[in-house]
């Protein structure tokens, strides 16, 4: 018995699912009941999107290394005192969506060592969490102590428990400033 030959829109299929299929295993970011081989009628960019159960025009932007998983829709929270402000855009993990879904909030900001400011919400969610190396720009939560950390001046190293929500894109350098009370809110 003779076998048909493999159409490139096939090959491209499966290879499109299986790479998929993998990336949700590292990353726990596409369900597994959103992946899926079978009925694309798509290209290659199409294909991809299909299996991840998107359109072309539905892209799925990474965050990568130690920012975290894979997250559809980028967010953004803002963390000012009313004259120093800065902006984070978190990473797609359960312990970033535990902070993004309590705001607004507004609590007091502090200092610790000499490249920290902390402030304490509600505890986050760190199933799955990525762990944090405490580089400078990092928003990071510090688990044992229920902690959202804001790094700047030089970093801290990795330590466990610490885990990464997020890398701040404008005003990085107003962290020192933070003091009293802050608000953290959604940027819209």
């Amino acid at each position: 018995m003779r076998m048909k030959p493999m159409t490139r829109k096939s090959f491209l299929t499966i290879v499109g699912g299986v790479a998929l299929t993998a990336l949700a295993a590292c990353s726990n970011s596409v369900p597994s009941s959103q992946v899926r081989a079978e009925g694309s009628t798509e290209g290659s960019a199409g294909s991809a999107a299909t299996l991840a159960g998107g359109s072309d025009e539905e892209r799925v932007s990474s965050t990568a290394g130690a920012s975290g998983a894979a997250s559809a829709v980028a967010r953004r929270i803002n963390v000012s005192d009313g004259t120093n402000s800065v902006s984070y855009e978190l990473n797609g993990t359960a312990a970033a969506s535990s902070l993004y879904d309590q705001l607004p909030l507004s609590l007091e900001v502090g200092d610790y060592s000499d490249n920290e400011k902390t402030f304490y919400p509600q505890k986050l969610d760190t199933t799955g969490a990525v762990d944090s190396n405490g580089a400078v720009g990092t928003l990071a939560y510090f688990s044992p102590w229920g902690g959202v950390v804001m790094y700047y001046g030089h970093d801290a190293g990795p330590y466990q428990g610490l885990y990464d929500l997020g890398t701040a894109v404008e005003g990085a350098e107003n962290v020192q400033n933070l003091q009293g009370t802050i608000t953290v809110t959604k940027v819209e």
